[in-house]
């Protein structure tokens, strides 16, 4: 299991109170951030958020496991940050050859 992923699903479904609008805002199947919950919930075993048909409302642990996954994601993104200035940047020309097949033609 991606832990991170799911997380980070966790983290988006408390925040919008949606599975679906994760899924529109993430490009992720709804069916997939459902996954993730039920694997999270799997390895944390407890349940993290009670669904019906017409709610979704976040449990105990559910509300005791927010803060520190939004920790973990903040961290994480605060390292992506620091070690991406260090990447040189590319620069430069880039040459490709063809074969006169694969040419042109108006």
């Amino acid at each position: 299991m991606d832990l991170l992923s799911a997380l980070h699903s966790f983290v988006r479904v408390a925040a919008t109170g949606s599975f679906s609008a994760v899924s529109r805002e993430t490009g992720v199947s709804q069916p997939t951030i459902s996954r993730h919950i039920a694997l999270l919930e799997a390895h944390y075993g407890t349940t993290l958020f009670a669904r019906t048909t017409r709610s979704l409302t976040m449990t105990e642990d559910g509300s005791s496991l927010l803060p520190p996954a939004s920790e973990v994601l903040e961290l994480l993104a605060t390292a992506e940050t620091v070690l991406g200035r260090r990447r040189p940047s590319v620069s430069g020309f880039v040459t490709r050859g063809v074969t006169t097949a694969f040419r042109f033609r108006p």
